[in-house]
């Protein structure tokens, strides 16, 4: 978290206000049966609805829109994982939540590619999992939300996946409300 701020700095307000109150992630983690990593609370907080490179998007508790909004579509990504995983056996190499050590998505891109951590051990050093929709490749990171968020923006990020619409180049962040780390 601390190199993403460095490098992007703080917005002096979160785009789209969105209400993450203690109460609103214990609402979601009750509901769900998990615990989120506080790496990505924190980075929810701060940043918000923050497209990065205006290309990839982090699921939020409470989004107004059902596009973004952590339960409606990581459940909605859950039940595709389940049934590619049914139709297409071996497909997907990790077991799926609920299932223990499961999935669960955090982010999508532009290409539909899904974030996903993979809950195994202590939330804040879940791994993140790349799944490329359109060509069944899948990638593991051990990185969490917001290392592997500032390692995409620095080009360190060794993911074909990922900066393949980049051409293995540092994406510029496109987002056009964003100016010198503010809104």
């Amino acid at each position: 978290m601390e190199s993403l701020k460095a490098m992007i700095g703080t917005p002096y307000k979160a785009s789209e206000s969105i209400a993450t109150t203690s109460d609103r992630w214990k609402q979601s983690e009750t509901r769900l049966g998990v615990e989120f990593p506080p790496d990505y609370k924190n980075l929810v907080e701060i940043y918000g609805t923050h497209a990065w490179a205006g290309f990839l998007h982090t699921l939020i508790p409470g989004h107004v829109r059902r596009s973004l909004e952590l339960e409606t579509r990581g459940l909605r990504i859950l039940g595709a994982l389940l049934e590619a995983a049914r139709e297409y056996p071996g497909s997907i190499e990790y077991p799926i939540y609920p299932e223990r050590c499961g999935l669960y998505p955090w982010g999508v891109t532009d290409n539909g590619d899904i974030l996903c951590w993979l809950t195994q051990g202590y939330p804040n050093w879940w791994p993140t999992v790349v799944i490329n929709t359109r060509g069944g490749s899948i990638e593991k990171h051990a990185m969490t939300a917001s290392a592997l968020i500032a390692s995409f923006l620095d080009g360190t990020l060794q993911s074909p996946l990922l900066l393949g619409p980049f051409d293995g180049k540092r994406p510029q962040n496109s987002d056009p409300g964003w100016e010198d780390g503010c809104y």
